[in-house]
């Protein structure tokens, strides 16, 4: 049958046939760009589960990791919301998307007001990008870290979230700042052209990195979210 939608995640390409109940998975190698392996896990989907796969209202996350502290992705949210109440910050949100600027970032944060307003403001972005359930956090839950990038959010819901980012008021130039962070962190998802992209790092209590990335990216007929969470 004819394909009418291509997924690519990660190393893996998706390819959701007509019918909306069969999905193709096969070993992609983005270097050569060549397809092998194709493997019958995907196949025979329900309907409503193919139609998700394929219309991106869908979130499906795989691994022993499901959620973890923000770090740094937390600052999308929080750079929205900031230009939502003072647009000349601009410069501000460029820093800490862009660079990943944490001092830029703590600027914003502390922009909306209190902790607990500044919470509010983030948390509403993310209502509004789809995600129902995230709690952003404003107490300090480790001193050396903003209270922000403390926050529990996991792979479904920052995919809800970035997957609705572009309909998100005053979202446009957060996402035209996540197609322009520097080179020396445009690893991983960031090495996809045309992605927009932000990742977030830091150490647990014992001294073990967390190291995320979530991107939006083109891909044929729709746009595909990859959040990850590797631990190194």
């Amino acid at each position: 049958a004819s394909d009418v939608y291509k997924r690519q995640d990660g190393k893996r390409l998706y390819i959701i046939h007509k019918g909306w109940n069969f999905i193709s998975a096969y070993d992609y190698d983005p270097v050569s760009h060549q397809l092998t392996g194709e493997t019958p896990e995907f196949a025979g989907l329900k309907t409503d589960t193919a139609r998700d796969h394929a219309d991106g209202t869908g979130a499906q996350s795989a691994g022993p990791l499901q959620s973890g502290p923000a770090w740094s992705t937390s600052k999308i949210p929080v750079s929205v919301a900031a230009l939502r109440k003072d647009p000349a910050l601009l410069p501000t949100v460029q820093a800490a998307i862009e660079k990943s600027d944490n001092a830029a970032a703590t600027t914003l944060w502390e922009s909306l007001g209190t902790p607990e307003e500044a919470g509010r403001a983030a948390e509403q972005v993310l209502r509004d990008g789809g995600d129902t359930t995230t709690h952003v956090e404003t107490r300090t839950v480790r001193p050396e870290f903003t209270s922000f990038g403390q926050t529990q959010w996991s792979l479904a819901d920052q995919a809800a979230f970035i997957t609705h980012l572009p309909q998100v008021e005053g979202a446009v130039p957060v996402l035209d700042a996540m197609h322009h962070v520097i080179p020396e962190q445009a690893y991983g998802l960031g090495t996809l052209a045309g992605a927009a992209f932000k990742g977030g790092w830091g150490p647990d209590e014992n001294g073990r990195y967390l190291v995320r990335q979530v991107a939006l990216v083109a891909v044929s007929y729709t746009h595909l979210t990859l959040p990850t969470t590797p631990y190194v």
